[in-house]
């Protein structure tokens, strides 16, 4: 993995804002997840999860061991679906956006990480995702453009995070991945070491179409 650069200017405008949706409602649901928040009817149900899943990605039925559907949001233009890792509560969440060109930088993904969410006072902001480390893997033959960093909550603690993108391939939608950890960061440790990134190939190679 290398060690992640600036984001160059020049995005569009509606990409961005695209983009500023996706990993805004994505990070927000991570925080929503950790603290125990949703409770919506049919969120849970794990069918209703998997027809969503469906609709964004052919993946492994059942999940590699460890791994469990947690929740569902269905908005229609954006499908979100998170998925739990439970030996060491790692939370990873899908997010399908419409999209109207071939590509999908990381860069643009970062950039778009910059912002706000608004989110209650212990959820996490997404402008305080920090990248530390990229990579790219080829996942169901499409590149998988990811950052490993931290994500600090407005009380000040930080959980290891990624933020990946799929190359888009049908001009129609833009697939992201959002993993989050359930473990402080500790400041001593290399951030990108504490981050889960075994569990998340693991998940990886489940999915078989995107």
């Amino acid at each position: 993995m290398d060690e992640i650069k600036e984001s160059k200017p020049g995005m569009p405008t509606w990409a961005k804002v695209l983009l500023v949706i996706g990993i805004v409602i994505t990070v927000s649901v991570i925080g929503l997840v950790v603290a125990g928040g949703i409770f919506m009817s049919g969120v849970k149900d794990p069918a209703k999860i998997r027809t969503v899943l469906n609709s964004m990605a052919t993946v492994d039925d059942p999940l590699p061991p460890g791994f469990r559907y947690e929740m569902q949001m269905n908005f229609g233009v954006m499908k979100i679906v998170s998925i739990r890792h439970d030996p060491d509560g790692l939370h990873l969440i899908l997010t399908s956006l419409p999209w109207t060109k071939n590509t999908a930088t990381l860069e643009e993904s970062i950039e778009a990480s910059k912002v706000s969410s608004g989110a209650g006072e212990n959820l996490p902001s997404s402008e305080n995702f920090h990248a530390a480390t990229k990579g790219t893997e080829t996942v169901a033959g499409k590149t998988f453009s990811y950052a490993i960093g931290s994500t600090k909550v407005k009380n000040g603690d930080e959980f290891p995070s990624l933020v990946g993108v799929f190359t888009p391939g049908d001009g129609k939608q833009v697939i992201m991945l959002t993993g989050a950890g359930n473990t402080v960061v500790k400041k001593d440790v290399d951030v990108a070491k504490q981050y889960n990134m075994q569990a998340t190939d693991e998940f990886l190679h489940a999915i078989k179409k995107i």
